[in-house]
């Protein structure tokens, strides 16, 4: 069963362009502090360094800038966009091995992991489109073609909505 999926145009007018970027800095904020929290639950608070390094995992066949991160926190597995590999990497966090590599993906930008369907939302900003994968066996379900430069992955709980940034407007 696919979710419904909602497409926000991000910046469409002038008045929302200041307000779009304090919102989006502030989500990227937010995120690097649940994703810390999430990952190293003990160091935060307790006067201890914020993040301390527990361990390095190799990603051998990847070459260039990463994106966004997903989480799938009940099969502890981490989805890494690969922009300039063109690939989603796919890492065990209990073995800190990588698992699976996603292919031919055309400037992977983000990565969502929906556990209840079990889907894997994955943008791509070179061709604008959001591609839905089989969560265990990584088989393509469904592409959602945009109109461009697809990127950021949001989820309302609420609505039960994945939200997709996309345009190609500049600052």
């Amino acid at each position: 069963m696919d979710m419904p999926i909602e497409y926000r145009r991000f910046w469409q007018t002038r008045e929302l362009k200041g307000i779009s970027r304090r919102i989006l800095l502030r989500n990227r904020i937010l995120t690097w502090l649940l994703f810390g929290m999430l990952v190293f639950p003990g160091s935060f608070g307790q006067g201890s360094p914020s993040l301390v390094l527990k361990t390095r995992i190799t990603l051998a066949h990847v070459k260039g800038r990463m994106d966004h991160f997903g989480i799938d926190l009940n099969g502890e597995r981490l989805f890494v966009t690969a922009f300039d590999n063109h690939t989603v990497e796919v890492i065990d966090l209990q073995t800190g091995r990588e698992t699976h590599t996603i292919p031919n993906l055309d400037q992977p930008q983000a990565a969502f992991y929906e556990s209840s369907t079990d889907r894997l939302f994955v943008s791509c900003g070179g061709d604008g489109s959001v591609k839905i994968f089989n969560g265990s066996s990584f088989q393509l379900l469904r592409t959602i073609k945009l109109s461009s430069d697809a990127d950021n992955i949001r989820y309302d709980a609420r609505d039960k909505h994945v939200i997709v940034g996309y345009g190609g407007e500049k600052f």
